[in-house]
């Protein structure tokens, strides 16, 4: 008698851990899944320029930090404004992911940039040249929206590749 209530204890413990375990990856399937449609209608605001799915995607209070930018980026309005930017520089422009990786509220992407820069970049003229720049962001999301990004590339490598040299400065 003793085997069999020992016996049931452990298959019940067992299947208590087993259904635990069941529902830890259903729940992280489901931030996963999640994360990919974030991550998707990211893609296309940036690569077809759809805004109206800023709202959908971009938290009201977003910012990010990116090298390019002394400054936060803030808000929808700023996020619109930098996309904007990236495709006015590179109308071909195309963001592609890499890899993703989901923790939480947490994702780490690792992503390609490709485009010909037709239009100027700041004080930079347009070069015609293309790029292919490789990066990773952290964003982090609430809601369903993206609430921060931390961008981080080579700039230094963008700008070669568009024929542009560092000259340090005299001494």
């Amino acid at each position: 008698m003793f085997r069999t209530v020992c016996a049931l204890i452990v298959m019940t413990c067992l299947w208590v851990s087993g259904c635990q375990q069941q529902q830890q990856v259903v729940q992280t399937d489901a931030i996963e899944s999640e994360a990919k449609e974030i991550l998707n209608r990211y893609l296309e605001i940036f690569n077809v320029g759809n805004m109206n799915l800023v709202e959908n995607t971009i938290d009201s209070a977003h910012f990010v930090m990116e090298p390019n930018f002394p400054e936060k980026i803030v808000g929808r309005d700023g996020f619109t404004q930098w996309v904007e930017g990236y495709r006015n520089t590179f109308s071909d422009f195309n963001l592609a992911i890499i890899e993703m990786l989901v923790k939480d509220s947490v994702i780490v992407v690792h992503w390609t940039v490709t485009g010909t820069q037709d239009g100027p970049m700041g004080d930079l003229p347009p070069t015609g040249k293309k790029i292919k720049v490789s990066g990773l962001t952290l964003f982090r999301t609430a809601n369903g929206r993206i609430t921060e990004e931390w961008v981080y590339y080579d700039r230094l490598e963008s700008r070669t590749q568009l024929g542009f040299t560092l000259v340090p400065p005299e001494m």
